[in-house]
């Protein structure tokens, strides 16, 4: 394989390089070129790829942000240190439009024996500023595979759980690919060269690929596919370095490229050990929380997390059971006179059942979860319990005024996000059975109910009840049934000018009255006298009162 010290692997400048199988009569290259790309964000990324203005006349255009440093020429070591086979190289993005400052270590290791020789493991040490942290650097590794020497009939796979992309073609006879071996895979895309690259690379779909959901993929339509692998975030610290590896990998068939691909993890955690690369993911302590109560605006939650370098950031994700799948999160902040950092839920509606996780990143990228078989499948489990009762206010009992027919109207106000009854309970005395009536809604948080049947100035003392959907109930007065609210049922009759409950020839005297002005009604009276129901008393409601009391003759 063709490698390069400024972050170019196998120069299509010089006819590409990664011959497989090597050695054998007839191998044939696989790759046209390949990059690093270093970015934080769209606006800055760092890269020796394909270039973000359309090729004209086909001509194709590589961006050149990365050059070699002082000291950073090519120097072979064979053997090496830590393999058979070691090239060295270094280089920086001072040639970016927008630099990130960095400056990158790269190495590769190859090996002779007959169970290493299918891979190359290319490592990149990455360094930033000497007097402060940057964070959030995303790291990939871009490879424009061209399978068997042919870039029109390739297909592309991607299997997240080996952190596995690789590239084939119809003749199935070889499988090219790369195998992230340090960090969780952040990013995987597979890019087709007329409707991804052509047209221009650019920094935004580059950062995009480096950071957009990283799914198991098969793309199966043979064309002129290249894919991208990243990694991260990393957090370069002052006089540290964070180291990202990949590992260039072959085989015959499928199988084989994985066999391969699990033994170049093997051989890189050797290498980890005796470079004395961090390896090991930051550790979180979590007391689970099962329940909370429902009406708070946010939830806090609290855990310790820490590391031996350097915590970056600690995370707490979540979603709704038998939702879309989408996971909301916050960062973890510590508050003030606390050794524990604090991450809030917001506001989540009763009954809601939640999966929730916990993410620590360390400066080399390292990824920790809790519970630890997150997030592929073990998550705490939390139900929003309503815990907060219905509120009931304003209460009150007077005669109805509907038209509904003569009763006493009976309302309240109750207010909860999850109700399901309101009801009177009422009492009629010793020796007499309770009744219950349902206070059906009639208005914004309004319920009400008409007692009717009731001989006049019956005493009845009652109380309400509001329960809702998750067992809350509530009464008024609070002390019900000890403590209730009474009323004289004396429902307002038509034509009842004089309030005995009763139409007779006495109150057409009280309705006489009215229309000459020697009575003035009480507003019982008047309801009672305005027989049309316009909102006045006049000679049609005497009428009306003489067809009543013909009726009842």
């Amino acid at each position: 394989m063709a490698l390069t010290n400024y972050g170019v692997i196998g120069d299509s400048a010089a006819g590409g390089w990664f011959i497989y199988p090597l050695g054998a009569q007839g191998a044939k290259n696989h790759l046209f070129q390949g990059s690093l790309l270093v970015a934080t964000g769209a606006g800055q990324v760092s890269d020796v790829s394909y270039g973000g203005s359309p090729f004209i006349s086909s001509a194709i255009v590589f961006d050149t942000d990365f050059t070699v440093i002082p000291g950073g020429n090519i120097e072979l070591d064979n053997p090496g240190p830590l393999a058979d086979q070691e090239i060295t190289g270094a280089f920086n993005d001072s040639r970016a439009g927008s630099p990130l400052k960095v400056e990158i270590h790269q190495r590769s290791f190859a090996w002779s024996a007959s169970e290493d020789d299918s891979y190359i493991i290319v490592e990149y040490s990455i360094s930033g500023s000497a007097d402060s942290n940057l964070g959030g650097v995303y790291a990939g590794q871009h490879l424009d595979w061209d399978v068997n020497d042919n870039s029109d009939n390739d297909e592309v796979a991607f299997e997240s759980s080996r952190g596995l992309a690789y590239m084939y073609d119809t003749s199935n006879n070889a499988f090219v690919g790369h195998v992230l071996l340090t960090q969780a895979v952040t990013g995987f895309r597979a890019l087709n060269f007329l409707d991804d690259i052509q047209d221009g690379f650019t920094g935004a779909e580059k950062f995009g690929a480096m950071t957009n959901a990283a799914r198991d993929t098969i793309v199966a339509i043979p064309d002129d596919w290249s894919e991208l692998l990243a990694a991260g975030p990393v957090t370069l610290l002052p006089g540290k370095k964070a180291v990202v590896a990949y590992a260039l990998v072959a085989g015959p068939t499928v199988a084989e490229l994985r066999k391969n691909a699990a033994q170049a993890k093997v051989r890189f955690t050797e290498l980890a050990t005796a470079q004395g690369i961090d390896l090991i993911p930051p550790w979180i302590t979590f007391t689970p929380i099962t329940a909370v109560d429902s009406g708070f605006r946010n939830y806090n939650f609290s855990a310790a997390a820490g590391d031996d370098t350097y915590l970056a950031e600690l995370r707490l994700f979540w979603h709704e059971q038998g939702g879309s799948g989408a996971w909301s999160s916050a960062v973890a902040a510590q508050k003030p006179f606390s050794d524990s950092l604090t991450a809030q839920i917001p506001s989540l509606p009763a009954q809601a059942h939640i999966d929730y996780y916990w993410r620590a990143i360390d400066a080399q990228g390292n990824y920790g979860y809790l519970p630890q078989g997150a997030p592929a499948g073990e998550y705490f489990s939390l139900l929003v319990a309503d815990k907060t009762a219905p509120v009931i206010s304003k209460t009150a009992a007077s005669p109805d005024t509907s038209g509904a027919g003569p009763g006493v109207l009976l309302s309240t106000e109750v207010v909860d996000n999850n109700l399901t009854r309101v009801f009177a309970v009422l009492q009629f005395g010793a020796g007499q059975a309770d009744d219950t009536l349902d206070l059906l809604a009639s208005g914004v948080h309004i319920f009400s109910g008409l007692v009717q049947g009731l001989p006049r100035g019956t005493q009845v003392a009652y109380f309400i009840v509001a329960a809702d959907s998750s067992g809350n109930l509530t009464t008024d007065p609070q002390s019900a049934p000890l403590q209730t609210l009474s009323f004289e049922y004396l429902p307002i009759v038509p034509g009842d000018g004089d309030s005995n409950g009763k139409v007779n020839v006495f109150d057409l005297i009280a309705l006489i009255r009215v229309l000459g002005g020697t009575l003035t009604p009480t507003w019982e009276q008047s309801f009672a006298l305005d027989l049309r129901h316009n909102g006045k008393i006049d000679i049609f409601d005497l009428i009306e009162l003489l067809k009543l009391l013909s009726a009842n003759m």
